[in-house]
């Protein structure tokens, strides 16, 4: 289902985590249509700014979902405020200094690492804290 020309319901509801665990977070998340197209429409703002196709590799979490991958009991993905994504054609790093020195308001943008994978999350809000997050610790 397409909610934004560039996001579907399904991307931002999607998990690797298991195929149980991805059908009760998209169950979950048919109660949340508002939200997610809200969600979509920021992440449309990301990469309308940085130019870029992205790949979400996280939206929404339900709590069943966020305690199995280990997330934090308060993470905007449950919310419905959050995406993690990989930008297309330009390196994490260099999106990352991008969405940082920008006027697009966001909550947090986070690079996140673990192991040999790195992305980038990025919440509503209007604090603008800019962080690193490396196996398991937070670095400012």
């Amino acid at each position: 289902m397409e909610l934004t020309p560039h996001f579907t319901f399904e991307e931002l509801t999607n998990t690797s985590v298991s195929a149980k665990m991805l059908a009760l977070n998209r169950e979950k998340g048919l109660s949340l249509k508002s939200e997610l197209f809200v969600l979509a429409l920021f992440a449309e703002q990301v990469r309308a700014f940085l130019k870029v196709p992205m790949i979400i590799t996280s939206g929404y979490r339900c709590k069943e979902l966020n305690k199995a991958i280990g997330g934090s009991e308060t993470s905007q993905h449950i919310k419905v405020e959050a995406i993690d994504f990989i930008p297309r054609k330009i390196s994490i790093e260099e999106a990352y200094d991008l969405l940082s020195k920008s006027l697009l308001l966001y909550g947090q943008l986070i690079i996140e690492k673990s192991k040999e994978k790195k992305w980038i999350h990025i919440s509503m809000g209007y604090k603008k804290q800019n962080l690193s997050y490396v196996d398991g610790i937070y670095q400012k």
